[in-house]
């Protein structure tokens, strides 16, 4: 429900990652990041992590944070998730955390619509765990 609300509301900009998908062959993938309980959310501005050519949305107020990431697949998103990780402890020092955040990644394939990812986003980021706060689709 949760999925579908979301991608409703942002309809037209899915459809735009869709078009470039399908006529264009550009790849992206989707990541849910959910913030450590006692990290002040207030203060921390993701459009300042990301590439340009990145979307950033926030997905609700208890610290869900939606990431569109253009041209990657489900590799290279890992990867900037890690980085995305690394820039927030060096901007907010955040050195004496143990976990800035768990997270989930799907990737963009020709069956899968974007409302099916965010869904299964969601349900991965529920199974999050301090020994594995990146999930992936191949953890299903």
């Amino acid at each position: 429900m949760v999925a579908k609300k979301f991608y409703d509301k942002h309809r037209e900009l899915f459809k735009y990652y869709d078009y470039n998908y399908e006529r264009y062959d550009v790849p992206f993938s989707v990541a849910i990041i959910k913030l450590a309980d006692n990290i002040d959310k207030t203060k921390i501005d993701f459009n300042e992590l990301i590439r340009h050519s990145d979307k950033y949305l926030e997905m609700d107020e208890i610290s869900l944070y939606f990431f569109i990431f253009l041209g990657t697949d489900i590799k290279h998103a890992y990867q900037t998730l890690l980085s995305l990780e690394k820039k927030l402890i060096v901007k907010y020092n955040l050195y004496h955390l143990d976990q800035i955040f768990c997270s989930s990644i799907i990737g963009k394939k020709k069956d899968r619509n974007v409302e099916e990812m965010i869904r299964l986003c969601i349900e991965l980021i529920n199974e999050c765990s301090p020994q594995k706060n990146i999930l992936t689709e191949d953890d299903f």
